[in-house]
């Protein structure tokens, strides 16, 4: 049996075909359990309190409360054809997690 695995660890062996300890999972139909939850930061903790991988819209507003923008929960992320993106990852010395950096030129 494989090791526990992380759920990015998880999802990264997935995609490569490898072994993993169990199949990547995210549902997003526990309603009644959101209904429960004081915000999505509690559901996100009950969620991998049952095994299960997890995942947050930030912001987390409500769709009738953001109906000029339908991307990314109220983050319009279309950008048009003219802007150019630039992505990298920076590792600083000392710190376990990279840090990744977007910028954008208009």
């Amino acid at each position: 049996m494989p090791i526990a695995m992380t759920s990015k660890e998880r999802m990264l062996a997935a995609f490569d075909h490898k072994e993993h300890d169990h199949v990547p999972c995210a549902f997003m139909s526990f309603s009644a359990m959101r209904g429960r939850c004081q915000d999505p930061y509690e559901v996100c903790e009950r969620e991998l309190e049952m095994g299960l991988d997890s995942w947050l819209f930030i912001p987390a507003t409500r769709r009738n409360l953001r109906p000029t923008h339908p991307d990314l929960r109220g983050l319009p992320v279309r950008l048009p054809s003219s802007v150019r993106t630039d992505l990298w990852l920076e590792s600083p010395p000392g710190e376990e997690f990279p840090v990744f950096h977007k910028e954008i030129h208009a």
